[in-house]
């Protein structure tokens, strides 16, 4: 497997996030979906020269369920 030289960093709006126990609804078509775990970090609310101290009050970390159809770009 080849790692990428430098991280990867993507959003996500708060619109694509479900409640834990929500059910992911795919709608029938060809398309082909992936899911996968993945970390997920929820930033709260704006910081500036947060510490390790008082970080938990800015950004909480999650598990998270990546759900994305594969053949989204060619629908477009």
């Amino acid at each position: 497997m080849k790692f990428p030289k430098c991280r990867l960093i993507f959003m996500k709006p708060p619109s694509s996030c479900h409640r834990n126990g929500e059910n992911i609804i795919l709608r029938r078509s060809r398309s082909r979906f992936e899911h996968e775990a993945e970390l997920v970090v929820v930033i709260g609310k704006r910081g500036r020269n947060v510490t390790a101290r008082n970080e938990g009050l800015y950004l909480r970390l999650h598990c998270g369920n990546d759900v994305t159809r594969r053949d989204a770009k060619q629908m477009q």
